[in-house]
Parts: structure tokens; C-alpha cells; sequence
């Protein structure tokens, strides 16, 4: 009886303990995952500054790569809705974001042209009532690419987040609980 009782309390623990956790790297493209020197991250941001008042914290996670949604499976027990990285091919990338802050949220649809090796970080900036994006190349140093709306030689509708991240758009404008 009192294995039961243990193994019972473990896996409370256990999943008190990921249920904190956050997402791993969303893989943007299909098959097994690439060498690093074979492929691109995109990562946005995971404030962890305050731990008591957590929503104070301004994080910007993905919503989508190249067309597809990086929202998990319903039955994750990672305290987040959405990654903080991930994983895409050299070329032509699209990804959408999300910042929150303090119960105020933004989206944005974006592009680059990923370099195999890169690391890249979303990068936003709070102007007045809305929220500037852009994507840093890490190992430049520079912005690169930009919204979806300034994108040179336009990829044809599947592949941006456009879709995706105005959905996420109208599903927050309803009561919801979304950890950001």
C-alpha cells in the first residue's frame, strides 16, 4: 500500500513539475532533425525576470512556421500554449508571434531568408497601442526580413502565418486563458 501511495505522489510531482515547463524546439519541417550547421533557429522571447508576478514578464513565443501551426497537442502539461523556438530550413521562412504583457497581447506575421547555422531572435519594441516585430540574425548581427506585408516576390498563401496568427487574433479578444 504504501508503494501505491509513493508512486502516486511522484506523479503528482512529476507533472506539478512539468506543468511549469516550456515547449521544445517546434521542428518547421518534416523527417528527422537536421545538424545545426543544416538548419536555422528562430527564437523569440521567455522573460522569466519575475517569478511570484509572472504575468509581468513579457514573452513572445511562435505561433506558426512556414504555414503550419506550432500549437502542441491538447494533452501537453507545458505551462505555455505555444513554442519559444524553432527549428527551419535555409531559405525562405514565414513565422507568426505572439508577445504578451500584463494581459495585453499582439500578433504578427513575419519573413526571412534563413542561412544554414544561424540563430535568429524575434525581437519586438512597445510603440504607444501597438507592438513593433522584427527578426534579428544573431550571428550577423543585422534585421532581417520583415512583416508579411513587405515581403519581396510574395510566397503564395499556405506557406505565410498570416491566417494562423489572425485566428490566435480573435480567439484572444475572447475570455481565454493563454499563458504568455
Amino acid at each position: 500500500m504504501k508503494n501505491i501511495i509513493k508512486s502516486i505522489l511522484a506523479a503528482f510531482a512529476l507533472s506539478g513539475i512539468s506543468a511549469c515547463s516550456t515547449l521544445p524546439t517546434y521542428i518547421s519541417y518534416e523527417g528527422a532533425r537536421l545538424p545545426s550547421d543544416k538548419e536555422a533557429t528562430v527564437t523569440g522571447t521567455h522573460d522569466t525576470t519575475h517569478k511570484v508576478l509572472a504575468g509581468l514578464n513579457e514573452n513572445v513565443m511562435l505561433l506558426c512556421s512556414n504555414g503550419k501551426s506550432a500549437e502542441p497537442a491538447w494533452y501537453t502539461t507545458a505551462k505555455f500554449k505555444y513554442p519559444f523556438e524553432a527549428a527551419v530550413q535555409p531559405g525562405r521562412n514565414h513565422i507568426g508571434v505572439l508577445w504578451g504583457h500584463v494581459r495585453t497581447f499582439a500578433v504578427g506575421s513575419l519573413w526571412f531568408d534563413a542561412i544554414a547555422g544561424h540563430a535568429y531572435k524575434v525581437a519586438h519594441k512597445v510603440d504607444g497601442d501597438r507592438v513593433i516585430f522584427t527578426i534579428l540574425d544573431l550571428t550577423e548581427n543585422k534585421v532581417v526580413g520583415g512583416p508579411s506585408a513587405t515581403e519581396p516576390n510574395k510566397s503564395t498563401g499556405s506557406r505565410n502565418c498570416d491566417e494562423i496568427a489572425n485566428t490566435v487574433k480573435e480567439r484572444l479578444s475572447e475570455p481565454t486563458t493563454i499563458y504568455v
